[in-house]
């Protein structure tokens, strides 16, 4: 996501954000992994 004037970003530049890496279907462990996701739609993950 590129930050805008309407919806700024603090994140660190290269930060890569764990939750978005679940959605994609990869893991980020030792954090989450796929194992983690108990149910998935095509407009959510949980």
């Amino acid at each position: 996501m590129t930050p805008t004037a309407s919806f700024p970003s603090h994140e660190a530049p290269g930060y890569e954000r764990p939750f978005c890496a679940i959605v994609a279907g990869q893991d980020d462990a030792p954090f989450a992994v796929q194992d983690d996701v108990v149910d998935r739609t095509s407009v959510t993950t949980a």
